[in-house]
């Protein structure tokens, strides 16, 4: 629907009609001084002056009807106008079903049109008739799996439909559309109404096979798990993802997601996740999922990251067997940073290994931050000019 088409060679301006001739046209009022002014065609400005002019005076009639109908199709966006023609159509005592019709016929040319939407919802809820509102709602997201769901729901719920053959026609949804939030969303309140989470752990499973990185399967998966306290094999299933693709990042957010809500960090925790990080990392060095994993863990020990002596030894023998992993070398600058700032004198871990460090990515290791990297060098070398003047 637009401001103009092929049906223009054949229509009459309302201001060349007779039967129109006892309405004076109302012009749209943009102010004195209008910010921006809307280039309208002339077939949008004739029929939206003549329905202004119905509107002001209040008119129920038949020709107002056909009136409102032109207006929706150069503008279905139009509140005033559907709540104007549903007015008429309550006062002529319209024929509803070839409302409904109608209203279909609008959704499939404009199915993103909230508008159009609730006032079909109006027309159900005057006929008390919702008998064709799954149909088209189903076929509404079969050409657009992504359009917003909330009608849906209501109609579930009005119609006290069975949840799990709904359950079973988004899981078909998901196949076809995986990465679409608003199904996700949709299944979530699916699963809550049912109180019944026993498939979702397989179905974020499945899809996390096809594609492991799948964001919105991922924050399902957390949200069955957490709400409904399905944490027992979690860590096993996280496991075999890491085991797949070490650096499956979404796999090692998982993972910290299973220790930070259900295993905890009790110092033993922590000393377990460490040593299965470093053979992790042992295995590929230059996996940034790890090394930030590790970071994540560390926050949890309270030595931190200067502290622990089997990291500490870890990395110093990556160090010495010339392994210049950009991510081994920015852990040892954390190291040397946190040292630093609790005020602890060391030869291994000052500014000045630091800042050796900061230049070897800066020059050769992690040349894309380069910038950040010198930035990172000028703060250690500000540390050592002012060691100097003591």
């Amino acid at each position: 629907m637009s401001d103009s088409g092929d049906s223009d060679v054949y229509w009459v301006p309302y201001k060349e009609r007779p039967e129109w001739s006892d309405i004076t046209p109302v012009p749209e009022d943009d102010g004195i001084t209008p910010v921006v002014v809307i280039a309208h065609s002339e077939k949008f400005k004739d029929v939206y002056d003549y329905f202004r002019a119905v509107l002001q005076k209040n008119e129920k009639s038949e020709r107002a009807l056909h009136l409102t109908k032109e207006a929706v199709e150069l503008n279905p966006a139009n509140y005033t106008v559907w709540q104007y023609r549903r007015d008429l159509l309550k006062e002529l005592a319209t024929d509803l079903r070839s409302e409904l019709y109608y209203v279909e016929c609008v959704i499939k040319q404009s199915p993103k049109n909230y508008q159009v939407w609730h006032h079909r919802r109006v027309l159900v809820e005057w006929l008390q008739d919702p008998s064709q509102e799954l149909d088209l709602t189903g076929d509404t997201l079969i050409s657009d799996p992504k359009n917003y769901h909330a009608y849906r729901r209501d109609l579930l719920k009005e119609l006290a439909t069975d949840l799990r053959s709904e359950l079973y026609y988004v899981e078909c949804v998901i196949k076809q559309s995986p990465k679409n939030y608003q199904v996700w969303h949709h299944r979530r309140v699916l699963v809550e109404w049912l109180q019944d989470p026993s498939q979702e752990l397989d179905l974020t499973g499945d899809t996390l096979i096809s594609d492991p990185k799948n964001y919105h399967a991922w924050q399902h998966r957390q949200w069955a798990i957490k709400t409904f306290g399905l944490f027992d094999k979690e860590l096993e299933f996280v496991d075999n993802l890491i085991s797949e693709d070490v650096r499956n990042n979404s796999a090692w957010n998982q993972r910290y997601f299973v220790m930070n809500n259900h295993l905890g960090w009790s110092d033993l925790n922590v000393q377990k996740e460490i040593c299965y990080t470093l053979e992790k990392i042992r295995f590929i060095k230059n996996n940034e999922s790890a090394w930030n994993y590790l970071r994540g863990v560390l926050l949890h020990d309270k030595r931190g990251v200067s502290g622990n002596a089997v990291v500490l030894s870890f990395c110093e023998d990556l160090f010495k067997n010339r392994c210049h992993s950009p991510y081994l070398l920015a852990f040892i600058i954390d190291i040397c940073d946190e040292v630093i700032k609790k005020g602890e004198t060391s030869i291994t871990y000052g500014p000045e290994r630091a800042l050796e460090l900061c230049n070897a990515l800066a020059d050769k290791y992690d040349k894309i931050r380069t910038k950040y990297w010198n930035y990172m060098a000028n703060k250690f070398k500000a540390l050592i000019d002012l060691k100097a003047t003591y």
